[in-house]
């Protein structure tokens, strides 16, 4: 018998003793959501020998640079009996094995159709489409007492929330919820200060104490759960004749690079398809996922019109590429206006769309959108906002008369 022994925080401890089929950890930033998931992981392989679990992301760096690297200090080295990096495996000398999956869209969680496991950790669960976790749910079919844990810092009212959030959830959903940053006796107080500055109204609510949140403010608050699509729907809607295909392009590298495929049905209504959003992603690596969305559904790419060099790049690739308005009030009040009468619909995949869409929200002292988690958004303006002024946010015109 292995004797194992780590040192954890109250709410880390209080996650592990749950015993139920979905658990969850849900926390602030730098609250120890990921060294809780870790252990969790440790714990099922050790006590289920020879079966598989599977640890997912959003994207492969979130794997390679955080989640990759505390399951190797977690996990003793002498367990481990074969670690290959390429496929991203890891063994251990009971027989357990680890998989490492990226499930940032439809191509990379397809790829999972095919596994059967025992059990699975899901880390930074908000920003992972739900689309993921149907179907993992559905591959925890190997041996018994198959098992799937959860951490993420909450956003908004989503499907996480729709399970482990929400009053009157089954039995089978447990969690440690509203976990503060400074809970974490193993981070220095200086850093949760400094966290705690650079935050401050709702978002110092959902970033650092953790909990589920409606900002005040929205932007968008026309958008509710009810324009949320699942895949097989938007399958559906876009499988029939007169589709006509837009894209809205973000620039970015610090910020996320973000390109949205909008699908505009024959009634008129906008149907949100798919979202690349990714941070340090160069223009060449885009390219290449840029192609292959509009594989079969071509249309014009709307882009940031600041964005002058990577729009003639794109354009000596071959692709259609036109600079975008970036009338902020008009783009956003067409959009609020489809949201409104329900002519815009968004992908159950699209989770960062959603994200944002959620927390968007009006800085009150300029009277314009606060520059926080808005890359999407600029997106959906550039792709479905109209050219013209337009009206300025409601009630500006009423205080101003």
């Amino acid at each position: 018998m292995v004797e194992l022994a780590f040192q954890t925080s109250d709410p880390q401890a209080d996650f592990l003793e749950l015993n139920s089929r979905y658990v969850a950890f849900v926390g602030g930033v730098g609250c120890g959501k990921t060294w809780a998931g870790a252990l969790w992981c440790l714990l099922r392989a050790m006590e289920q020998p020879g079966m598989t679990g599977l640890i997912g992301s959003r994207t492969y760096p979130m794997l390679r640079d955080v989640i990759i690297p505390v399951i190797q200090e977690v996990i003793p080295k002498d367990l481990v009996k074969d670690w290959n990096k390429n496929e991203a495996i890891m063994v251990l000398a009971n027989g357990a094995k680890l998989l490492f999956r990226s499930l940032e869209g439809e191509l990379q969680v397809d790829r999972i159709r095919g596994l059967t496991v025992n059990w699975a950790w899901l880390d930074e669960a908000s920003y992972i489409p739900p689309y993921a976790f149907k179907v993992l749910r559905a591959r925890m079919r190997q041996g018994t007492g198959q098992r799937m844990a959860l951490t993420t810092t909450p956003k908004g009212f989503d499907w996480v929330w729709e399970h482990f959030g929400k009053e009157g959830h089954p039995e089978r959903y447990q969690a440690i919820l509203g976990v503060a940053s400074d809970t974490n006796p193993f981070v220095s107080p200086e850093y949760y200060e400094d966290l705690r500055s650079s935050y401050s109204g709702d978002f110092l609510k959902q970033e650092f104490y953790g909990a589920f949140v409606k900002f005040s403010g929205l932007v968008y608050p026309e958008f509710s759960v009810q324009d949320v699509l699942s895949r097989r729907d938007v399958d559906e809607l876009v499988s029939g004749p007169g589709i006509v295909w837009r894209y809205g392009y973000d620039a970015g590298f610090t910020n996320p690079r973000v390109l949205l495929q909008v699908a505009q049905l024959p009634d008129g209504r906008q149907v949100l398809t798919r979202e690349f959003y990714q941070r340090r992603a160069l223009l060449s690596s885009t390219i290449p996922v840029i192609k292959e969305m509009q594989a079969g559904r071509p249309g014009p790419i709307l882009a940031d019109p600041s964005a002058k060099g990577e729009i003639e790049e794109m354009r000596a690739e071959g692709l259609d590429v036109m600079a975008a308005s970036n009338e902020v009030q008009g783009g956003i009040q067409h959009i609020k206006s489809l949201l409104a009468n329900g002519r815009l619909l968004v992908s159950e995949e699209c989770q960062m769309t959603i994200n944002e869409l959620n927390s968007y929200h009006w800085d009150e002292e300029r009277d314009k959108p606060v520059k926080e988690m808005d890359h999407a958004m600029d997106a959906l303006r550039y792709c479905l906002g109209k050219r013209g002024s337009g009206p300025k946010r409601p009630g500006l015109l009423r205080r101003a008369v």
